[in-house]
């Protein structure tokens, strides 16, 4: 365990519980921690802690695994260099959404700087939001978070490097934006960077949903900057990094109240989005999954109650 795992999200039901935590993972990792958030989400099922890991493989050739930081991972691997970021948070107190939003998105910047990595090369974030739903003044605090990203996002180019020729239209990295416990902002992100010129990042939009960023502005005065996924290509495989998924369609949340209809759009939407048929439309033919294809599953309930007729 303590070899290849560099980058964990830790879950707890509330933050009282992370210094502790974290001081157990100092102890059980020590040299070879992993880049770690630790997140006030209460784990289904009545339980204290649970953990969610990523690691690497070393029998596909030379891995180096750089760990720089209990907030930045680096491994390496055939020229291809991943930066896992965690625990990214504001660095001012008692801020507003919109500022603290915008403090968080600069200390990602600092850390990735500090190893000459650009934000333009972010593929995926996470960001969490304390209260995601409550009022901020006169406006919603997710509503802030948006505002915050479009305008630190405005004049970032990302992912040049690796987009295809000729590639049109806006780009944005993969995200999900959810809630937690308390009022605290904390992101994480991935980054990537390669000398390669066969590997390919490709943004995804979903065919049965209205991309994100063109929402229009009775959802928010700023639309969510994110895309469906973003798809990474080398050759004849992809990896897809997909983000936060709902059972909406068009721009509408579909079957309100109903858990299991929800569950069943949403899972329909990600089958849709990862498919051939959708990976050859946005000029990757060959390289579409079905849900079999998931290496990863991350699934958030709103209500506690909901959990066994989600699982099942």
């Amino acid at each position: 365990t303590r070899g290849p795992i560099v980058h964990q999200a830790v879950f707890v039901p509330e933050a009282a519980l992370i210094d502790e935590l974290r001081q157990i993972s100092r102890e059980f990792y020590g040299s070879e921690l992993p880049a770690t958030s630790y997140i006030p989400q209460p784990p289904c099922d009545g339980k204290l802690l649970a953990i969610e890991a990523l690691g690497v493989g070393r029998g596909m050739g030379e891995v180096q695994i750089e760990r720089v930081s209990e907030q930045l991972v680096i491994t390496r691997h055939n020229d291809i260099n991943w930066y896992h970021c965690a625990q990214v948070v504001p660095q001012g107190h008692d801020v507003d959404v919109y500022d603290g939003a915008v403090d968080a998105f600069e200390q990602i910047r600092s850390l990735l700087g500090s190893v000459q990595i650009r934000f333009d090369q972010v593929i995926r974030t996470w960001l969490y939001l304390g209260g995601i739903v409550d009022g901020e003044g006169p406006t919603q605090r997710y509503k802030e978070l948006n505002r915050a990203r479009t305008d630190f996002y405005r004049e970032i180019p990302f992912l040049t490097d690796l987009l295809p020729t000729g590639r049109p239209g806006r780009v944005f990295p993969a995200s999900t934006g959810i809630g937690t416990e308390g009022r605290g902002i904390m992101m994480s992100a991935i980054a990537l960077a390669t000398t390669r010129s066969d590997i390919v990042a490709v943004p995804l939009e979903n065919p049965r949903q209205t991309p994100a960023f063109d929402y229009d502005n009775s959802y928010s005065p700023m639309s969510p900057k994110f895309s469906r996924a973003m798809a990474l290509s080398c050759g004849n495989y992809a990896t897809i990094f997909i983000s936060g998924t709902a059972s909406i369609t068009d721009s509408e949340t579909r079957h309100v109240d109903d858990v299991v209809g929800q569950t069943h759009e949403t899972l329909t939407n990600i089958e849709a989005l990862i498919s051939e048929e959708n990976l050859a439309r946005h000029g990757l033919p060959g390289l579409g999954t079905t849900l079999d294809g998931l290496g990863l599953v991350r699934v958030y309930i709103k209500r506690a109650a909901d959990y066994a007729a989600t699982r099942a």
